[in-house]
């Protein structure tokens, strides 16, 4: 009787029962282990990079739990952080790759940026003969205007305006002109909308126009509303009313700025909290020199504190019942 040799299985997880899962969370940790030696960078991906669930399970041809999905997107994180080098690049970049949404690929941006720069190639090539051609009809004025827009697409300024991030938290100024900022506290959060305050001449200074412009003194009225109601009639108690308007204060831009809030959420302690904290990184949006001092002040903290929530069998969230022997 002639034995028939047995079948290896090629993988040593073959009897789990999910083979290729467990393949899969062994490769990246080989390559972990490959790679341990390397120094690690601090920047890693952000989580709407990645594939989607479904979109993974589509890739694999496998279904998987919401632990499973997490556990390998916090493997293929960990290998963002390996330091390239000419002996992993290529490996850990497919890797890292095969995980990602498509337009965030490093073939992908290779690709976008190699049209984009054929795109300014032919933008350049294209004014450039138009300037040509209008130079050789003699209209200068044509020319100077297409050098002129030229030059402003290409001014620090605009590149500058175009690379400015919109976060709330840290603030920035709106098309209108508005220097905008977002804080919170507790449950609440306020919006804050700043305006500087045009300069308004008093009746006396109007009438005598024998002074010089040094000497004639302005008088600023700045308005200052929280959902569209003045601050004074807003908060019933003094200490929210001062604690809105302390970065200002600290700041000395009391009467520098129109203040627009916009409060959400919570009570009245957690929106005047939230309102300056608000208010403060909208006056390092307007005045970049000031925030040292509302550092030091301690304007720009974020409180990160909330209410402790009850717990069962319990009065309150550390409150105990008295204990009863019987």
């Amino acid at each position: 009787m002639t034995m028939r040799p047995k079948k290896v299985p090629d993988s040593a997880a073959y009897f789990t029962g999910n083979s290729r899962l467990y393949d899969l969370m062994v490769g990246l940790e080989k390559l972990q282990e490959s790679n341990f030696s390397k120094p690690r960078v601090l920047t890693g991906v952000t989580s709407r990079q990645w594939l989607s669930l479904e979109k993974l399970e589509k890739k694999l041809d496998m279904t998987l739990k919401k632990q499973q999905y997490a556990k390998i997107l916090e493997q293929v994180s960990q290998l963002t952080r390996i330091e390239l080098t000419d002996d992993n690049r290529s490996e850990v970049m497919n890797v890292v790759d095969f995980f990602k949404s498509e337009k965030y690929t490093s073939g992908y941006k290779l690709n976008e940026r190699r049209k984009r720069l054929a795109q300014e190639a032919a933008d350049s090539q294209s004014i450039e003969g138009s300037s040509v051609s209008v130079a050789a009809d003699g209209s200068q004025a044509t020319a100077d205007a297409i050098d002129a827009s030229q030059a402003d697409k290409n001014s620090p300024e605009t590149s500058e305006n175009s690379k400015t991030s919109r976060n709330p938290l840290a603030g920035y100024k709106d098309d209108l002109g508005r220097f905008y900022a977002l804080g919170r506290r507790k449950s609440s959060s306020s919006r804050a909308y700043l305006v500087p305050v045009k300069s308004i001449l008093s009746a006396d200074e109007t009438s005598s126009n024998q002074e010089s412009d040094s000497q004639k003194a302005t008088k600023k009225h700045p308005q200052f509303l929280i959902n569209g109601v003045p601050l004074s009639q807003y908060f019933h108690l003094q200490t929210d009313a001062e604690s809105v308007l302390f970065p200002l204060l600290v700041s000395g831009s009391i009467t520098e700025y129109n203040v627009w809030l916009r409060a959400r959420g919570g009570g009245h302690t957690g929106q005047a909290e939230a309102s300056a904290l608000a208010i403060a990184r909208a006056v390092c949006v307007a005045n970049p020199d000031l925030k040292p001092f509302l550092e030091k002040a301690g304007c720009l903290a974020s409180d990160s504190r909330r209410v402790e929530r009850k717990k069962t069998g319990q009065p309150k969230a550390r409150k105990k019942y008295t204990w009863v022997k019987r």
